[in-house]
């Protein structure tokens, strides 16, 4: 879902707070901090949809392939998992 969204200062959350709610109840909007993406946020009626919407999909992959379950990851996998390609791709 690589479509362009409006931004806004992280600032905004403090000092706008109703113009953003707004803004949000029309659609996502990415808080920027220093000029980079530091968060979405959504409304709870896009937040629900999109939810239900996984759940019926894992549902969906389930009933035709039952042995099918999403990984599980933790920041440290994560962390762990970058740190080991990165020494790859420095020893390669």
């Amino acid at each position: 879902m690589n479509k362009v969204m409006p931004t806004a200062p992280l600032s905004d959350v403090h000092l706008k707070q109703k113009e953003l709610l707004e803004r949000v109840s029309e659609q996502p909007v990415v808080l920027m901090s220093r000029s980079q993406p530091a968060a979405v946020l959504v409304s709870v009626e896009e937040w629900n949809q999109m939810a239900t919407a996984i759940e019926v999909m894992l549902e969906l992959v389930q009933k035709d392939r039952p042995w099918f379950t999403l990984p599980v990851h933790t920041l440290d996998d994560i962390k762990a998992d970058i740190t080991a390609q990165s020494e790859t791709s420095v020893n390669a």
